[in-house]
């Protein structure tokens, strides 16, 4: 998702925030509609994540650094106000995802035609969301790292997969998912 759309998907989102942190579903229609891209993703808690942190750490063209900051702080308000709901939901969106790595790591293994760039943000999201459950079952942990080390050997190291401004943000070390390529062979 490029930084503009991530950017729109965090303000619509935090008009529906809080109902969705209340409510019984797992994911929400925004009704957002990226201009000549189409619909943007569902409501979760992850991708809400992922694109605050996508324009945390590489701004938005045209978009004043304050603008994005108030963006923050309003997010961090409702976390703090809705601590509970948000890591209950948190650690519920954690197993959906890590099912859904799950399935893209065994398509990708199988063809690897599939978008390295897709699947890489899937695992940021899985990242993401571990920190802010407060607690992911042990089970869940295994498996985690029995897929990480699937994908480490199917891939090998590589350049950071979004632009370079963003990259301060996501450290190799903690990120390493975020530097892999897949092998030139399989290209």
């Amino acid at each position: 998702m490029e930084r503009r759309d991530a950017y729109l998907y965090v303000q619509a989102a935090l008009s529906d925030l809080e109902a969705f942190l209340i409510s019984d579903v797992d994911q929400w229609n925004l009704g957002l509609q990226f201009p000549g891209r189409g619909e943007a993703p569902p409501l979760t808690l992850g991708m809400t994540l992922l694109c605050w942190r996508r324009i945390a750490f590489g701004g938005v063209e045209g978009i004043d650094q304050n603008q994005i900051d108030q963006l923050g702080e309003h997010l961090n308000h409702i976390r703090r106000r809705w601590r509970e709901n948000w890591r209950r939901k948190s650690a519920r969106e954690f197993g959906i995802r890590l099912r859904s790595w799950q399935r893209w790591l065994d398509d990708f293994l199988r063809r690897q035609t599939l978008s390295i760039t897709q699947g890489i943000e899937g695992r940021l999201i899985l990242t993401i969301l571990e920190a802010e459950a407060g607690g992911i079952p042990i089970k869940e942990q295994a498996l985690l790292l029995e897929l990480d080390e699937r994908f480490k050997r199917a891939t090998h190291p590589g350049r950071f997969i979004w632009e370079g401004i963003c990259q301060p943000g996501f450290p190799e070390p903690e990120y390493w998912y975020m530097y892999r390529t897949i092998p030139k062979e399989k290209q």
